[in-house]
């Protein structure tokens, strides 16, 4: 994503806090924090805030126009922008949430062809995005602990279509991130297993957003994949259960826009056909 220079300049004062919407406001320290989760180069504040050579230290302002021009042309942006507008980052910043964050947004870098969009309760950047990035990671053992990496690394949406989730581990997994504000939604099969022993159990139900497919003589759901924050698909042989700890079972991490959003496509597919 690549925006003028005049975006940037409008951009970084709506980041910080200085815009005069209802966003909120970032000290040096979480100015600096949020940047390191976006760009290559970590710092420290507020010593990487002083400039030696010019013999000056960066206001809050000029530090984010800084480090905006480092991230300007980078998909990394896109990320920033989206996080500042989840409600998710005005929860962490103990804000009331307020969506006209997202209209300020549109105004400053719709003039360069982008647009920020909801989706299913989560805000992306759509647009002439950077190229996608793959990443591909293939898992024959230790799964369970992959998946409860990549969940509990999740900021935005973490949903599930598998057709047995029995692990309780797992669901404790998903209900934390549920509490911290993420979009967790689960489609699962209808059946006995997952009624008696799984995450369909009166006592275990109830905390989750789940979808239902029900028994159909001429087909049944057997998914297994996730996707998380549009980016991140897991998928493979592996169902969420106790039982498949112990199995040979082969899972897939991928780290791409465009795989994320076919697998989004197709759970959103499954949540209709659970409503019916």
């Amino acid at each position: 994503m690549e925006l003028s220079e005049y975006a940037i300049v409008m951009l970084k004062d709506v980041i910080i806090g200085d815009s005069g919407i209802h966003i909120p406001y970032l000290t040096g320290q979480k100015i600096t924090d949020l940047f390191n989760s976006f760009c290559t180069k970590k710092e420290i504040y507020p010593k990487d805030w002083d400039d030696p050579e010019n013999g000056f230290r960066y206001s809050r302002k000029k530090y984010t126009e800084k480090r905006l021009q480092e991230l300007n042309g980078t998909y990394q942006l896109s990320k920033l922008i989206e996080q500042i507008v989840q409600p998710v980052h005005f929860i962490q910043h103990k804000a009331e949430y307020d969506a006209s964050v997202v209209d300020a947004i549109n105004a400053i870098i719709v003039h360069d062809g982008y647009k920020v969009i909801e989706i299913e309760g989560t805000f992306k950047v759509v647009g002439d995005v950077a190229p996608d990035e793959l990443k591909i990671k293939v898992h024959f053992e230790d799964i369970q602990n992959q998946i409860l990496e990549q969940v509990n690394a999740a900021k935005y949406i973490i949903w599930v279509a598998v057709a047995w989730f029995t692990d309780k581990i797992l669901m404790k997994a998903l209900h934390e991130k549920q509490k911290q504000g993420v979009n967790v939604q689960v489609v699962i099969f209808d059946d006995e297993i997952n009624q008696k022993y799984g995450i369909l159990k009166a006592d275990t139900v109830k905390y989750f957003n789940v979808h239902k497919i029900k028994y159909d003589d001429s087909t049944k759901m057997h998914n297994k994949f996730c996707v998380i924050d549009l980016n991140t698909v897991i998928h493979g042989t592996y169902n969420w259960t106790d039982r498949a700890r112990y199995n040979d079972e082969t899972m897939q991490i991928t780290e791409s826009r465009e795989l994320a959003h076919t697998f989004a496509d197709e759970f959103i597919k499954l949540k209709q056909k659970a409503k019916k």
